[in-house]
């Protein structure tokens, strides 16, 4: 029997550039100027390995992925473990993280989409912390 699976997803519009929008959410050194205290160290090519590391809610993390596309400034997209779920890191346990970007009158819609979560707790977790980063992206980038 196979185990229901949840998807989350969140989309809005930062008022900047398409290469702004991109290099906030497709870079480490973007990511990390969002979320201080959050490393996040890349090979930034199709196959390259991504680790976000720090502490995130008050506990210490390690989180690996696979980069699947890096089309430079539309689309990054990687897989995704978790540690936080508190699940063995295997394949049936790997999301995968979409990020698709579209210049629009006013700046940048990001519609952000995360498959293969464990549970609708998890996917309600997900969907407010995708909803935190699009919110501090906008800020940053006002």
């Amino acid at each position: 029997m196979t185990e229901e699976r949840f998807e989350a997803r969140v989309e809005g519009v930062v008022p900047a550039s398409v290469e702004k929008v991109w290099e906030a959410f497709a870079t480490g050194e973007g990511f990390s100027k969002i979320y201080e205290g959050i490393t996040v160290e890349g090979d930034w090519r199709v196959g390259g390995t991504v680790v976000w590391s720090g502490e995130w809610e008050g506990k210490a993390f390690r989180d690996e992925g696979v980069v699947i596309a890096y089309d430079q400034p539309r689309r990054f997209d990687y897989t995704y473990w978790t540690s936080f779920w508190n699940l063995p890191q295997t394949r049936e346990n790997t999301q995968t993280i979409s990020n698709v970007f579209e210049a629009v009158t006013g700046g940048t819609r990001v519609m952000i989409t995360q498959t293969n979560i464990p549970s609708a707790q998890s996917r309600d977790h997900s969907v407010k912390n995708w909803g935190d980063i699009l919110n501090r992206v906008v800020e940053r980038l006002r």
